[in-house]
């Protein structure tokens, strides 16, 4: 009886053999915006994020952290690092891509919240306060509620000042506003402000604005991982034309400007991109649609 015990014990480990090891394995699902599915030599393990807690698909920010996690690792290679079981039994792991922590990017973007797991990591709590301050994705500030009778003196008119100043806080480096002008495209240096109800696109010293969007004025918003935007590609098509080219990251914003429908295009930076695309949907309530193209890996 022993004997099948201790069999039944081997094989219900075997496939976390890898226990408190590092590995590279492929992500072949999703569950949620905190937990994947990764294969490795034939064994499928379900692993939660070491590091950040996203809400359930009953929520809107937990269906937004889940599309995000799926853009972001579906059918990439990650290295995993440590894993080992909680108490309730499930396997958690640091999970990295391209030598970043994955729960860096959910935390980033306010898809998560900071959880500890046993061990405490300064930059993962950075990166939640950063969230927090911005108040993008769980920290987004609530509608202001209505005043009644029984509610406290000011206490709506006062929670208002309070999150405008936090979204005018919400400012992006390290983006470019791309002009286009016969078919040519040229970038410029810029930066990206959320405020409490537009998107600025300025140069860096404020003095010129590139655009003023109204939230109420957002139709669509794309992102998109190529080589080059969608309308340079068709308008030059070529077999090999995008051929060894690096990949990027670009956002179009389509709104209507009094008269007629406009579109913003804008160059993000591979560090930045994620937070950008979710300060959008949490400020704006439009979600992104994503364009991903992903480069093919030598795994």
């Amino acid at each position: 009886m022993k004997k099948y015990c201790y069999l039944l014990i081997l094989l219900t480990l075997l496939p976390l053999a890898a226990f408190g090891q590092s590995f590279v394995a492929k992500v072949n699902g999703v569950y949620t915006g905190d937990t994947i599915l990764v294969r490795k030599d034939r064994e499928e393990t379900k692993i939660r994020i070491r590091g950040a807690h996203s809400p359930g698909e009953d929520t809107d920010i937990g269906r937004k952290a889940k599309r995000f996690t799926e853009a972001l690792l579906l059918g990439r290679m990650v290295h995993v690092q440590g894993l080992e079981k909680t108490r309730e039994g499930k396997v958690i792991g640091t999970v990295l891509l391209e030598n970043r922590n994955v729960a860096l990017n959910l935390l980033s973007a306010g898809l998560a919240e900071y959880r500890s797991d046993a061990y405490f990591d300064q930059e993962l709590a950075d990166a939640e306060n950063l969230a927090k301050v911005a108040g993008i994705g769980i920290w987004a500030a609530p509608a202001a509620a209505v005043t009644s009778s029984d509610s406290a003196p000011g206490t709506a008119t006062e929670a208002q000042p309070q999150a405008a100043s936090r979204a005018d806080e919400t400012l992006f480096k390290k983006v470019k506003f791309v002009e286009r002008a016969d078919d040519k495209r040229k970038e410029r240096n810029a930066h990206l402000v959320f405020t409490d109800s537009e998107i600025i696109v300025t140069t860096k010293d404020g003095k010129t604005e590139y655009a003023r969007i109204p939230f109420q004025m957002v139709d669509e918003m794309t992102y998109e991982r190529s080589s080059h935007p969608r309308w340079e590609t068709a308008a030059a098509p070529s077999i090999f034309g995008s051929f060894g080219d690096k990949k990027k990251h670009w956002l179009t914003i389509i709104w209507f400007n009094e008269t007629e429908d406009e579109y913003t295009l804008l160059r993000l930076d591979k560090n930045n991109y994620q937070d950008i695309i979710a300060a959008c949907e949490a400020r704006v309530g439009v979600d992104v649609m994503w364009v991903v193209e992903y480069e093919p890996r030598p795994f």
